[in-house]
C-alpha cells in the first residue's frame, strides 16, 4: 500500500548525483503525523494527562513543530528504501539529503532526495601515458650512512668532564628575558632545565656561538635575532636580550662498530653480515618508495586525461579525518574553530585529489574486472604470517577480529590494478629525480 501512496521520480542529475523528486500523498503524511505523536506522547508532560497517556491529537495540537519534524525523520527512511528497492543498480557513498522540501497545508507533501552514488566511469588512455620509475644505486655510501645510524641510536650520553660546550653536545640551561638595561624582565618568560643539542637543527645561529665554550655553572648575557618565521608569533623579527646558565654539559659517546655491536642491535653475527642485511633493507625501501613514487605519476597522468568528479561528501569526509589526524600528532587536544577552518582549507586540495583517486582505482577494478582468488589471497596471508613469526590461521583470526582482511584484499587488488597500468604505459627507468620534480613530489 506504502508503494501506490509515495511516487519517486528519479533524475540522473550527475555521474555522481541523482536526485529523486518525491511526492508523498497527504493521507500516508498524516500517518507519518500520528506516528511521529504516538511516540512523542510518551515522553511529554502536560497538566491533567498522565504520562504516556497524552492523546494523539493534543499533543499535534501542542508540539505542532516537534511532530512535524520527528514526522519527516520517519518519513525519510521510508522514501530511501523505496528509491533504493525501484533502482537496484544504485550504491550510494553517503546518506541522502532533502532539498526543495514542500509541505502545503492538505496537500500532498514534495521534496527532492539528493543521493551522491558511486559514478561508473570509462577510464581511457592508459596506453598512451608515460612515467618514470626512479631507482637511485644501493651504494656503499648510503650503506654506510644507515650503519651509522644504527650507531647513533646505540649512541650514550655521558656528563663533560673538562672543557667548555663543544657543537654536538647536549646542554642542560635555564634562559631568562632581560630589560633593555640588562635586568631581569618579569614580563618576559623564565624557561629552567631546557634541554638542547648545540648546534642542532632549529637552533638559533646566537645560542650556538654564546653557548659553545662556556663551563657548567656559567652564565652569560646575549642579543638574539629572531627571524620573521620564527614559530612564536610574538618573537618574530625582534631583537631581545637573554640571560643563559649552563647546568650540565653532556657529550655523546657512539658505540664501536665491531662484530659484538652487529650482534647485540642487528642479531648478526658480522659486521659484513650486518651491512649485507642493511643492504637488503635499503634495496626493499627503495623499491617501495620507487612504486610509491611511480603509481602517483600515473595517477597524475590518468587524472589529466579522464573527467574523475570530486563528490562533496567524500571531499569533507576526507577533510575531516586529515585535520583530526593532523591535529592529533601535532598534540592539539581541542582546535578553535578558526584552526579548524585554516586546516581545512590547507588540507582541502590533497582531499580532493585522495577522492579523485579512489575513484579512478574504483572504476579500473570493476570496468577491468580485477579480483583476488582466494588462492592467491591465502597465499599473501601465508606470506604475512611467516614475516611474523606465527601460523596463517591465527593471524587470519587476528585481522578478521580487527577488521583488516577487507584492507589485505584491496591492497592486493590496487597490486594488481596498478601492474595492469605499468604493463600498458610507457615506463622509463632513472636513477635520479629532477630538482623541480623532487620538490613537487615531496610538497
Amino acid at each position: 500500500m506504502t508503494e501506490t501512496r509515495i511516487s519517486c521520480d528519479l533524475e540522473e542529475a550527475e555521474s555522481w548525483k541523482r536526485i529523486a523528486h518525491v511526492t508523498v500523498e497527504q493521507s500516508f503524511m498524516e500517518e507519518m503525523r500520528d506516528s511521529a505523536a504516538k511516540q512523542l506522547g510518551k515522553k511529554i508532560r502536560l497538566d491533567g494527562f498522565r504520562t504516556g497517556k497524552v492523546p494523539v491529537a493534543k499533543v499535534r495540537q501542542v508540539a505542532a513543530a516537534a511532530v512535524e519534524q520527528d514526522a519527516l525523520e520517519l518519513l525519510i527512511p521510508t522514501v530511501y528504501q523505496k528509491v533504493l528497492g525501484e533502482n537496484e543498480g544504485l550504491h550510494p557513498v553517503a546518506d541522502p539529503r532533502v532539498e526543495n522540501l514542500d509541505l502545503p497545508e492538505g496537500e500532498p507533501v514534495r521534496f527532492d532526495l539528493v543521493i551522491e552514488v558511486r559514478p561508473d566511469l570509462e577510464i581511457t588512455g592508459l596506453e598512451t601515458i608515460e612515467a618514470t620509475r626512479y631507482l637511485p644505486p644501493i651504494t656503499e655510501e648510503r650503506v654506510d650512512e644507515a650503519v651509522e645510524s644504527t650507531r647513533e641510536r646505540a649512541a650514550h650520553w655521558h656528563e663533560r668532564e673538562d672543557g667548555g660546550v663543544e657543537e654536538g653536545d647536549a646542554v642542560l640551561m635555564d634562559t631568562q628575558g632581560l630589560d633593555d638595561q640588562g635586568n631581569v624582565d618579569p614580563e618576559q618568560s623564565a624557561d629552567e632545565d631546557q634541554a638542547v643539542l648545540v648546534g642542532g637543527d632549529g637552533m638559533l645561529p646566537e645560542f650556538t656561538a654564546t653557548l659553545i665554550g662556556m663551563q657548567a655553572g656559567e652564565q652569560t648575557d646575549f642579543d638574539v635575532n629572531y627571524p620573521v618565521d620564527f614559530p612564536n608569533e610574538d618573537l618574530r623579527g625582534t631583537t631581545r636580550k637573554l640571560r643563559v646558565a649552563v647546568k650540565e654539559i653532556r657529550i655523546k659517546h657512539l658505540p664501536e662498530l665491531d662484530d659484538a655491536f652487529a650482534k647485540e642491535h642487528t642479531g648478526k653475527d658480522t659486521v659484513a653480515e650486518m651491512r649485507e642485511m642493511v643492504r637488503d633493507q635499503l634495496t626493499s625501501g627503495t623499491k617501495r618508495e620507487s612504486d610509491r613514487q611511480l603509481r602517483e605519476q600515473l595517477v597524475d597522468k590518468l587524472l589529466e586525461l579522464n573527467e574523475i568528479p570530486i563528490l562533496p561528501s567524500l571531499e569533507e569526509r576526507y577533510v575531516q579525518a586529515m585535520v583530526e589526524d593532523f591535529a592529533r600528532k601535532q598534540g592539539m587536544e581541542e582546535a578553535t574553530d578558526e584552526q579548524k577552518q585554516q586546516l581545512s582549507e590547507a588540507w582541502r586540495p590533497m582531499a580532493q585529489r585522495s577522492v579523485q583517486r579512489m575513484i579512478l582505482i574504483d572504476n579500473l577494478r570493476r570496468g577491468r574486472e580485477i579480483e583476488v582468488t582466494e588462492d592467491e589471497f591465502n597465499a599473501r596471508l601465508a606470506e604475512m604470517a611467516a614475516e611474523q613469526g606465527t601460523e596463517p590461521d591465527r593471524l587470519r583470526l587476528l585481522m578478521e577480529r580487527g577488521g583488516q582482511l577487507s584492507r589485505v584484499r584491496g591492497e592486493m587488488e590496487e597490486d594488481k590494478i596498478f601492474d595492469l597500468i605499468e604493463d600498458s604505459a610507457k615506463i622509463t627507468v632513472a636513477e635520479e629525480m629532477a630538482d623541480a620534480e623532487a620538490s613537487q613530489t615531496e610538497a
